[in-house]
């Protein structure tokens, strides 16, 4: 398999960290510590595993991005070792992997949300089909996944919630 996607909704209140403009949707790769893919660590044989995976995050992104939709870097705690979970079984597997945290939930937004977010999925969605059947995801530079813009929580009012991690994913 080429690549696996895990849609989830987070919070209708989640920003870019940088402008505080509320987002559409949040990347991420496996929530796996990236030392254990360093020589001696228990995920050593895997070492390409969370690379491309990041890639393939970084193509949603840039299809995001590209078709006028507001995407961030899901920021997952980096001592997260999740190797049962869906996603972090299939890229310890070969299998590329990405997380989509589609803001708010599709009955608080209305209609308009649910559009937006679904155009802004579909985009990233389909780019990701494109890099995976042209190689150009092999291309991307894994690295400059760690630069993509965070994501911050916002009070109703739109104020930044102190010391929350975006790490609120339950599995």
């Amino acid at each position: 398999m080429d690549g696996f996607l895990d849609i989830h909704h987070q919070g209708a209140c989640v920003a870019r960290d940088d402008t505080n403009e509320l987002i559409d949707v949040a990347v991420d790769y496996p929530p796996l510590p990236d030392w254990e893919f360093e020589p001696g660590g228990k995920y050593a044989e895997y070492q390409d595993a969370q690379d491309s995976s990041r890639q393939l995050a970084l193509s949603a992104f840039n299809g995001i991005e590209q078709a006028g939709f507001l995407p961030v870097r899901y920021s997952h705690a980096p001592e997260r070792d999740l190797p049962g979970q869906a996603r972090s079984a299939f890229a310890l597997n070969g299998t590329r992997t990405v997380l989509f945290e589609i803001r708010g939930q599709s009955q608080t937004l209305g209609q308009a949300g649910r559009e937006r977010f679904t155009r802004a999925t579909v985009a990233g969605i389909e780019r990701m089909l494109t890099d995976l059947a042209t190689g150009a995801v092999d291309r991307l530079d894994p690295r400059a996944y760690e630069t993509l813009p965070d994501s911050v929580q916002l009070t109703p009012d739109g104020q930044v919630v102190p010391d929350v991690q975006s790490d609120a994913e339950v599995d």
